[in-house]
C-alpha cells in the first residue's frame, strides 16, 4: 500500500503541476523574442501494439529561447513475470541552441528533466515491498523544418536521450517487531530515434501539432510515440 508520506508528495506535486501552468513549451515553436505556452499529450506504443505509456506536459517558454514546465506519466512494464506501473512527475526544462529562423540551417535543442517515480506493482505486493526513486533525464533534438506554405511545415530530425534513477526498493519485515531495510539501485537508459511531425500555425499565433517518433533503446527494444499539443505565442 502507498504510504501517507508518499501520498501526501504525490499530491503536492500533482497539484503544483496543475497551478503552474502555463509550465513546459517547446520554444522551437515560438519565434524568438516572443514567450509562448504550451499542452501536450502523448502516449507510446511498443512493437506488440500495446499501450507502452501515456502522459501530458504544461509548459512556458521563455523569449523563445528557455523552456521551464512540469511533465507527468505512466509507464507499464514488467516485474519477474508481473505487470508494473510506474508513475513518474517530473520539472522540466530546455534551451535553443540553434534555431532554424536565425539563419541556421537546422535547429538544435537540449533538454532535460528531473523527477520522481514510484513502482506499483504485485510483485512487490506479494513481498511487502515498496519501490520509488529520483533522477534526471536528459535530451538532445537536431531537426529541420521544411515549409510546404506560410503557416505550414513539415519537420524531421534525429535524437537522442539518456536517463538515470536512483530507486529504493524498502522491504517490510514482519516479525516480533517490525522491521525496514532500504536497498538502493540504479538504472539508466540510452533511447534514440527520428521525430516526423506536422505543424501549422494560425494568424493568431497559435500552432497545432502532431507527431510521431519511432525510438529504440540500448535493449534494442523499439517503439513508436505519437504526441499532439497546441502551443500559443504571448505577445
Amino acid at each position: 500500500m502507498i504510504s501517507t508520506k508518499r501520498t501526501i508528495l504525490l499530491l503536492t506535486l500533482a497539484i503544483f503541476c496543475i497551478a503552474s501552468f502555463p509550465g513546459m513549451a517547446q520554444s522551437s515553436y515560438t519565434k524568438s523574442g516572443l514567450n509562448g505556452a504550451l499542452f501536450d499529450a502523448h502516449t507510446a506504443f511498443n512493437m506488440d501494439d500495446i499501450v507502452q505509456s501515456f502522459g501530458g506536459q504544461l509548459g512556458y517558454s521563455i523569449g523563445g529561447i528557455l523552456d521551464v514546465g512540469m511533465n507527468f506519466s505512466m509507464t507499464y512494464d514488467e516485474v519477474e513475470g508481473q505487470d508494473s506501473q510506474e508513475t513518474n512527475i517530473g520539472l522540466k526544462y530546455g534551451i535553443m541552441l540553434l534555431k532554424q529562423e536565425d539563419l541556421s540551417p537546422v535547429s538544435l535543442e537540449l533538454s532535460g528533466s528531473y523527477g520522481y517515480s514510484f513502482v506499483d506493482s504485485s510483485y512487490y505486493d506479494d513481498l511487502n515491498r515498496q519501490k520509488e526513486g529520483h533522477g534526471y533525464k536528459i535530451n538532445l533534438y537536431l531537426f529541420h523544418d521544411f515549409s510546404s506554405t506560410s503557416t505550414a511545415a513539415f519537420r524531421m530530425g534525429p535524437f537522442a536521450g539518456f536517463s538515470s534513477y536512483r530507486y529504493t526498493v524498502e522491504a517490510i519485515i514482519l516479525g516480533a517487531e517490525e522491521e525496514q531495510q532500504f536497498l538502493s539501485e540504479r538504472e539508466t537508459e540510452l533511447l534514440y530515434g527520428l521525430e516526423l511531425s506536422l505543424h501549422r500555425t494560425s494568424a493568431q499565433g497559435r500552432t497545432y501539432y502532431f507527431s510521431i517518433k519511432p525510438y529504440g533503446d540500448d535493449e534494442l527494444k523499439f517503439a513508436a510515440a505519437i504526441s499532439t499539443g497546441l502551443v500559443f505565442e504571448i505577445r
